[in-house]
């Protein structure tokens, strides 16, 4: 089920976050260096992550570093201000998923009962079976925020100074969430 989605990558971690042996061991980063590859980009890649300690291991950093990778990670404590991920695209597939639960819920509220498949229940579902159903709402989220709202991604690295101009002229573009006044770092 999860191969027919070919727009996202599934990956189960017992932890529900990716520790230090889920990056290294599954090959997170060189998945995510072979899409960069094959979207046709070269160079010297930056990659913005929030200061998660798993990401920032010494067999990390020579991960990131023969992969011609550059990491630049938020401040400690800021990811939900200045992340673009979290707090902009990610924003945007919580609204779309969270649509798709209320839809599902309203067409069929019994489907979120039972933690067990139920032979004699075919409106039942098992975590396996809502799992599969979140990883195609995600799809779809991930569809239509490149398709129709691929804006919104560029827009989330300029806001979040991931994506300025390295002379300073971009940095009145940059927003950080609860900063009342223009942001400069310079």
């Amino acid at each position: 089920m999860y191969t027919e989605l070919t727009n996202i990558r599934v990956a189960f971690q017992p932890n529900a976050w990716a520790d230090e042996e889920f990056c290294e061991s599954d090959n997170i980063i060189i998945r995510v260096a072979s899409d960069i590859v094959d979207a046709g980009v070269s160079g010297e890649i930056m990659v913005g992550m929030d200061n998660h300690s798993a990401q920032r291991t010494p067999r990390m950093m020579e991960l990131y570093a023969s992969l011609g990778m550059l990491p630049i990670f938020t401040a400690p404590n800021c990811t939900d201000c200045i992340s673009p991920v979290d707090h902009h695209i990610g924003r945007f597939i919580q609204n779309s998923m969270g649509k798709s639960y209320r839809d599902a819920v309203e067409q069929n509220p019994d489907i979120w009962m039972s933690a067990t498949e139920d032979l004699d229940d075919p409106n039942c579902r098992s975590a396996e079976a809502r799992r599969k159903l979140m990883a195609q709402w995600l799809s779809k989220a991930w569809d239509n925020l490149t398709s129709e709202f691929s804006h919104l991604i560029e827009a989330a690295f300029v806001k979040t100074g991931f994506k300025l101009a390295l002379d300073g002229s971009d940095d009145y573009k940059m927003e950080i969430q609860g900063w009342s006044s223009p942001y400069s770092f310079r």
